[in-house]
């Protein structure tokens, strides 16, 4: 896979940028929905937590969400880490990101996936 990180990074940064700037709450939300501010607030969260990209191998489940399912080991990219707890990683193989948290000593899914701002806000 052939993927310019500095570059990945900065259009990951527009595209932090353009979700604050575009956020209006889900259709059909349950419960109640952030407001803007509480969004900006936690894009700029997002923002303190991202890291230099660099390649680390996943084992993921596959299909998508389904628990019993084997696992395969896939290359993606790490871009932020809110310390200790949670990794968010690019999938190339899907196109999507996915949040990972620390277990023990190693990163696991947590099956939570998409863009790579809602699926951090996800943690």
């Amino acid at each position: 896979m052939d993927i310019d990180l500095p570059a990945f990074r900065r259009e990951l940064e527009s595209e932090m940028d353009r979700y604050v700037e575009d956020y209006e709450p889900p259709e059909g939300t349950f419960g109640t929905p952030w407001n803007r501010e509480k969004v900006a607030a936690e894009v700029a969260e997002m923002r303190r937590c991202l890291i230099e990209p660099y390649w680390i191998d996943v084992d993921i489940q596959d299909p998508p969400h389904d628990h019993f399912g084997p696992q395969r080991s896939y290359a993606c990219v790490a871009v932020a880490e809110d310390p200790g707890s949670y990794l968010l990683v690019f999938m190339p193989h899907r196109d999507a990101f996915l949040l990972l948290s620390r277990t023990e000593d190693r990163w696991q899914s947590l099956g939570v996936d998409g863009d790579a701002v809602g699926t951090f806000l996800a943690r």
